[in-house]
C-alpha cells in the first residue's frame, strides 16, 4: 500500500495500511539541513493522527531551536532541548564515557582509543553538546582530512568525573625513550633504512645466492621511495601531477588519512551519541549521523579485497616454518599462529586467545571467541600438519593456559610476533609497490577470497568468517569464478540445444 497524506490540520503526517490490518503512522519534515525526512512514529491502536500531529509539532520546534543555538550559541539552551532527565550539561567526551564504561570489550577499547586519540582533545568534545556546530564537524573533517596517519595512539587525559573515579580501563604504556615527532621519526626511519640498505647490498655482493638479503633491501628501497615522498615536500609535489592516482591512493602515497578511517570516525561519534540517547534516555540531536546526500557525508570507493596469490603464501609458509623450527625458543610459534590465520580466517584476537582448553583433537575442532560479537563458534583443525604442530606446541602446558603465551606473563600475546610481518616483508611486498603492500590482516581476506575464486557460496564463506549477515561478505562476490551475465548466457545456451535439429 502506498502512503496516504491526511492534509489540513494533520498536514505532514501520513499513514499506510499494513498487511496485518493495522495503520502505520508518519510524519514529514525538513531536518536542520533542509532535507526532507519521512519518520515513522508507530502503529495503531497505539499511535492516533492526534499523537503523530504532536509529535511533529514537537520534533519542529527542537529543529527551530536547534538553529537559533547555532545562530546564538552563547543564548541559553532552549527548554525543548533540556527535556526529562537530560538537565544536566553534557559533553561528547562525557557521552564517549558513557558508553565505554558500559562497553568493555576488546574492540571497545581499540576504539576507546580511537576516540581519545582523535576526539577528546577537540574543543567541540568538551563544549555541551547542544552546541556543536555543523562549523566544528567541518573544521573537524578538514583538520582530519590533511592529517598524517601515525600509527602510534596514546589515552589523553580525558577531565571528566568517570576518569576522575578511576572507572574507565586504561591500558599502561611503557615510556618512550625518545619523544619524536612523526616526521622525526619518519627522517630516523628512512636514515636507518639507508644503512641497512648498504649493509645487505655488500652481503650480497659477497653470496649473490643470499636471496633474503637481496629481498630485503629491495623492500627497504621502496619503503624509502614512500618516506621521501613524505619528507620532501618537492619530491611530494611530483605526486600531485600524477592522474593515475586516485584521492585514496594519494593519501596513501603522503601518509594523510583515508577517507574511509575519517567516515569510521565520525560513526564512532554517532554510535556515541546513539547509545547516549538511547540507554541514558537523553534527546541530543545525533549531528554525526551522516546519511548519503548529506553535506559532510563522505563517499569511499569500492575496493577490490586484497589477498596473497597461492605462491605468495606458499613463499611465506615455507619461510616461516623454516624460521620456527631454527629458531624454535623466539619465533616457535610463528608458523602455527600462520597456519591458523591461513585456516581459519579467524581475526588476530580470536587466533591469540585460543586456550588449550578450547581444542578438541579428537573431533578435530577448535572454540573460538568473536570479540567483536562476544560470541564463540567452531572451526576446524583442517589439516595433518595443523594438528601436529598444535600438539608439538602444546607439549606440557596445562589445560587452561594459553596456546600463544608470552612467556613474561603468563598471558596470551596482544599483537603478532613483529618477525611474521619482517617475514611477509620479505618474501612478498618485496616483490609488490608500495600501494599493494600486504600486512598480516590480510590473511582473512586471503581465505575468503580464494574461497569465493572456488566457486563457494558467499553464505558459507559468512559462516566461515563468523559474519553476522551476508551483506558484510559480499565484497568477494566480485571474486567469484563467474559472473551474472555469464549464468545466463549459459543458460540461455541451454534453452536453444537441439532446435536446429
Amino acid at each position: 500500500m502506498s502512503f496516504i497524506s491526511l492534509g489540513g490540520r494533520y498536514s505532514g503526517v501520513l499513514t499506510k495500511t499494513l498487511n496485518n490490518g493495522t495503520t502505520a503512522f508518519y510524519i514529514k519534515y525538513r531536518d536542520i539541513n533542509s532535507k526532507s525526512v519521512r519518520k515513522k512514529v508507530g502503529e495503531s491502536p497505539d499511535m492516533t493522527k492526534s499523537d503523530a500531529r504532536e509529535r511533529l509539532a514537537e520534533i519542529k520546534k527542537e529543529i527551530k531551536a536547534q538553529k537559533e543555538l547555532e545562530q546564538n550559541p552563547n543564548s541559553p539552551i532552549p527548554k525543548i532541548l533540556l527535556k526529562k532527565s537530560d538537565k544536566q550539561v553534557y559533553t561528547l567526551n562525557d557521552l564517549a564515557d558513557f558508553y565505554f564504561y558500559d562497553n568493555k570489550t576488546k574492540s571497545s577499547r581499540e576504539m576507546q582509543n580511537k576516540y581519545n586519540y582523535h576526539f577528546s582533545q577537540e574543543l567541540f568534545a568538551t563544549k555541551n553538546i547542544h552546541l556543536i556546530t555543523e562549523d566544528d564537524i567541518s573544521d573537524f573533517l578538514d583538520k582530519k582530512g590533511a592529517q598524517r596517519a601515525d600509527s602510534r595512539r596514546s589515552n589523553s587525559n580525558n577531565i571528566t568525573k568517570l576518569h576522575k573515579e578511576g572507572s574507565l580501563p586504561k591500558r599502561k604504556r611503557k615510556p618512550k625513550a625518545k619523544n619524536l615527532t612523526l616526521i622525526e621519526r619518519e627522517q630516523e626511519e628512512f636514515d636507518q633504512n639507508q644503512l641497512n640498505i648498504e649493509k645487505l647490498e655488500k652481503i650480497v655482493e659477497l653470496n649473490s645466492e643470499d636471496w633474503r638479503s637481496a629481498n630485503k633491501a629491495k623492500y627497504l628501497k621502496e619503503k624509502n621511495k614512500i618516506l621521501k615522498y613524505r619528507l620532501c615536500p618537492e619530491t611530494a609535489k611530483l605526486l600531485l601531477k600524477d592522474k593515475t592516482l586516485t584521492i585514496d591512493k594519494l593519501n596513501s602515497l603522503r601518509g594523510i588519512l583515508s577517507r574511509k578511517s575519517i567516515k569510521e570516525l565520525l560513526l564512532l561519534a554517532s554510535t556515541i551519541v546513539t547509545y547516549a540517547n538511547r540507554h541514558k534516555k537523553l534527546n541530543i540531536l545525533n549531528k554525526f549521523n551522516i546519511q548519503k546526500g548529506d553535506k559532510f557525508y563522505i563517499k569511499v570507493d569500492n575496493v577490490k579485497p586484497r589477498y596473497l596469490t597461492k605462491e605468495e603464501i606458499h613463499n611465506y609458509l615455507r619461510e616461516v616454518k623454516h624460521i620456527a623450527h631454527i629458531e624454535p625458543k623466539t619465533h616457535g610459534y610463528i608458523y602455527l599462529i600462520s597456519l591458523l590465520a591461513l585456516s581459519t580466517a579467524a581475526r588476530r584476537d580470536t587466533i591469540l586467545n585460543i586456550k588449550i582448553e578450547d581444542i578438541d583433537l579428537a573431533n578435530n575442532h577448535i572454540e573460538l571467541r568473536n570479540f567483536k560479537t562476544e560470541k564463540s563458534f567452531t572451526s576446524t583443525i583442517s589439516n595433518k600438519e595443523i594438528k601436529e604442530e598444535i600438539i608439538r606446541l602444546i607439549g606440557t602446558k596445562v589445560h587452561s593456559s594459553f596456546l600463544f603465551e608470552n612467556k613474561l606473563t603468563g598471558f596470551s600475546l596482544t599483537a603478532f610476533p613483529p618477525k611474521m610481518k619482517e617475514i611477509l616483508n620479505y618474501t612478498v611486498n618485496c616483490n609488490r609497490s608500495y600501494l599493494n603492500w600486504l600486512t598480516i590482516k590480510e590473511f582473512r581476506n586471503t581465505v575468503a577470497s580464494h574461497l569465493a575464486m572456488s566457486g563457494v557460496s558467499i553464505m558459507h564463506i559468512a559462516q566461515i568468517l563468523n559474519h553476522a549477515s551476508t551483506r558484510t561478505t559480499e565484497i568477494y562476490a566480485q571474486l567469484a569464478p563467474t559472473t551474472a551475465k555469464e549464468d545466463l548466457a549459459n543458460l540461455v545456451g541451454t534453452f536453444l540445444e537441439d532446435t536446429d535439429s
